[in-house]
């Protein structure tokens, strides 16, 4: 899945119920009997209800709902407590290297957690035992080393230098060797005390210059170059099988499948191979783990691509545009033979001897990233080429035809790369403008992903800017509506609707087209999807056809500033404003209301900025998001269509301000601050009940819809990370 270095892949996480301490227990049955909602700043935890001031009890309003974390890629509803487990969907990190700081970086102690192991099974090609078994405290853990069968004497060198006691923790395994091969794979299998499992897979080797740590304080290292590398680590967790789960073969996880295979092939000690049985590993859905072995294992290399592309629905159809980067430090030779084998593998087929494909006429763009001697050279702290293999191309062959189109020189810009990067995207060209399919995925050492709604297709949109106060960002994802079971979206910048399965997870391209769709809203007397677009008006969408009409684009002749948010009445009213540009400097943005005859109204005037917008039970009072002013506002509503009275109902503050906002059964507003991560729940007299932090995960709170069998359950949009987050409310919401 891992992409360019720009792409910022963040960790995804589930409920994690906050303990109590000896010291709270007694004030704990105390508020058992009246529970307050309150949420600490502590990411997407759920805390017990405190009492608003000393000596006062909490107010005995709704119970204290369960919040979790919804991927994009997949619902996950257990509660993981008192655990280890970080990374239970799965996620990419780049290896922090010492003196060079960068955010969401992991070193190899962190990765490995040693105090909570209990047994540990690791993979490399290359090794720097010593460091491993004292400072890094593997020495003190049951470990299983695999390692290639030609280092053996080295390597027990290497560990009788090791400290005294860690000798009778340590089991090798040499794999079988063959007459070509080596055992190259980099693999980590922890086993943890707490019942988890943390599947760990590197693109560097077990080395200090491949996990950026500080060389020793004295001597050489015994093996490495002295030269730190950069390079990028997959992690997930894995909780143990329900009690009473039998494992069978035929109800594999793909990543589970391949896993097996290829422990068999390396000859793994059964033990290790019975033991990661014991796990689930349905969080492992998304992802496919691609392996490589001699001919005596017929299901590795290019198979298990082909065989990846095509489970994961990757596979382009005919007549698609297919580009393929390749981000590299070392080559081997490109023969003919081994492009035919990868074109085909990235298509979801297997290459059939003699059958050589026309890249020209398959409409394939290819580029290799692969930094030159002069580039390698020149990088910081790399004074010479670091593992990097030199080309040696026939003057005049079609390997040297083929990498002079091909090869793109990759300049290290603060590290030289060890990672091997494949992205791979397909798009089928667009009819009326309306892009008709798009797919990327990406291989990052041994772990395929792909990727919808995470990035773009490819590239960047110039209107991206405008979602990010002057810088481009990948995605910018708002308008969350739900309808029969799925959760569409928004994502302004590319222009695109999204569609989320809520049962299934699966993610569909609805429709992209050259607009900046915002705020979605479903309206059934009609059966059609709404849009607000900032650039065309108030659109409709049929999701059958997926025929676009234009419902408003101007008023009075006059174009709209720019359409944000939008809602239906009960009447069949469409109630929406217009934004645009407006704020404190110049208040002229608007709100609408189009009446089902046609006829439209001007709600409101002089409006600093409005953005979401929400009716209450009565549809009788009107909030309105003031962005740019930082606050709610009021509007009555009366039945000749008058607005009167029309003032602030709650006032914020920071640098954004509120945007999305949701309304309960009781009452309860929802205000979404767009730079704070946090919901603001007001009662409906105007007086704070609660908050909702989102932590760590973004804080980009944009926009919020309610779903679940008794809209029970709200889906918030965190856009600065695209992620979605979902409250277990104590009522049901309105639409």
């Amino acid at each position: 899945m891992a992409a360019r270095l720009k792409y910022n892949f963040h960790q995804m996480v589930d409920t994690i119920d906050l303990t109590l301490s000896d010291s709270e227990e007694s004030d704990a049955q105390e508020l058992k009997q009246t529970p307050t909602p309150c949420y600490t700043s502590l990411p997407l935890r759920c805390a017990r209800a405190t009492p608003s001031r000393p000596g006062k009890r909490a107010r005995e309003d709704t119970p204290c709902p369960r919040i979790r974390f919804l991927s994009i890629k997949r619902a996950r509803k257990e509660s993981h407590a008192q655990s280890s487990a970080q990374y239970l969907d799965g996620v990419f990190k780049r290896v922090r290297v010492l003196g060079h700081v960068r955010p969401n970086d992991i070193t190899l102690p962190e990765v490995l957690d040693v105090p909570t192991l209990d047994e540990a099974v690791v993979s490399s090609f290359a090794w720097d035992i010593h460091w491993l078994l004292s400072e890094v405290g593997l020495g003190w853990v049951n470990t299983t080393f695999i390692a290639d069968n030609r280092g053996r004497d080295s390597y027990a060198m290497q560990a009788q230098r090791a400290p005294r006691g860690t000798l009778s923790t340590q089991r090798w395994h040499f794999p079988p060797r063959n007459a070509r091969g080596c055992a190259h794979g980099k693999l980590m299998l922890l086993f943890r005390k707490d019942g988890t499992m943390r599947i760990a897979i590197p693109t560097g080797n077990l080395r200090r210059t491949d996990w950026g740590a500080p060389a020793p304080s004295c001597g050489q290292l015994l093996s490495g170059t002295g030269q730190s590398l950069d390079n990028f680590v997959f992690m997930i967790d894995l909780p143990l099988q329900k009690q009473g789960v039998v494992p069978r073969a035929d109800n594999e996880v793909a990543f589970q499948r391949e896993l097996r295979r290829y422990l068999e092939a390396m000859a793994v000690p059964l033990d290790i191979q019975k033991r990661i049985l014991q796990y689930d590993f349905a969080a492992c859905a998304p992802y496919r783990f691609i392996w490589s072995g001699d001919a005596r294992h017929p299901f590795s290399g290019f198979l298990s691509l082909a065989t990846a592309v095509n489970e994961l629905n990757c596979a382009p159809p005919a007549g698609a545009k297919i580009d393929v980067e390749y981000a590299t430090s070392s080559l081997g030779r490109m023969s003919e033979r081994f492009r035919a084998q990868l074109w085909f593998a990235l298509e979801g087929q297997y290459y059939s001897h003699g059958i050589i494909p026309t890249y020209e006429r398959r409409g394939y763009a290819f580029r290799i990233r692969f930094p030159s001697a002069q580039s390698a050279s020149t990088a910081p702290n790399c004074m010479r080429r670091l593992d990097l293999f030199s080309l040696e191309v026939s003057p005049g062959s079609e390997e040297e035809k083929f990498l002079d189109a091909t090869l793109v020189d990759n300049p290290p810009k603060a590290l030289l790369s060890r990672a091997k990067v494949l992205r791979v995207n397909w798009q089928i060209g667009s009819v009326h403008g309306v892009q008709a399919g798009s797919v990327e995925y990406w291989l990052l050492g041994s772990v395929l992903k792909r990727l919808i709604l995470e990035t773009p297709a490819y590239g960047t949109s110039e209107n991206s800017r405008n979602q990010n106060r002057g810088r481009s960002l990948d995605s910018f994802l708002e308008g969350p509506c739900i309808v029969n079971g799925n959760l569409y979206l928004t994502d302004i910048p590319y222009g695109r609707v999204l569609s989320v399965n809520l049962t299934s997870q699966a993610r569909s391209l609805v429709l992209q087209y050259d607009g900046e769709p915002n705020g979605l809203a479903w309206q059934p007397q009609r059966h059609r999807l709404l849009i607000a677009d900032f650039k065309m008006g108030i659109l409709a969408l049929d999701l059958e056809s997926k025929q676009l009409d234009i419902v408003m684009d101007r008023f009075n002749g006059e174009r709209r500033k720019g359409p944000n948010d939008l809602v239906v009445a009960h009447d069949c009213s469409i109630l929406f404003t217009d934004q645009g540009m407006s704020g404190l400097q110049d208040p002229s943005g608007r709100v609408y209301r189009i009446k089902p005859h046609g006829c439209v109204d001007v709600l409101l005037r002089n409006c600093p900025s409005p953005n979401g917008l929400v009716l209450d039970a009565t549809q009788s009072s009107l909030f309105v998001a003031m962005t740019r002013d930082n606050s709610v506002w009021l509007a009555h509503l009366y039945e000749d269509g008058s607005v009167q009275r029309t003032g602030r109902f709650s006032h914020y503050f920071g640098i954004g301000g509120p945007y999305g906002l949701a309304i309960d059964e009781e009452g309860n507003l929802l205000v979404a601050h767009s730079t704070l991560g946090r919901l603001f729940v007001h009662r409906n007299d105007g007086s704070p009940l609660c908050t909702v932090t989102t932590g760590h995960v973004g804080k980009g709170t944009t926009n919020m819809t309610w779903g679940g069998e008794k809209l029970q359950t709200l889906y918030i949009i965190e856009s600065e990370s695209a992620s979605i987050l979902t409250v277990d409310w104590h009522c049901s919401g309105l639409l």
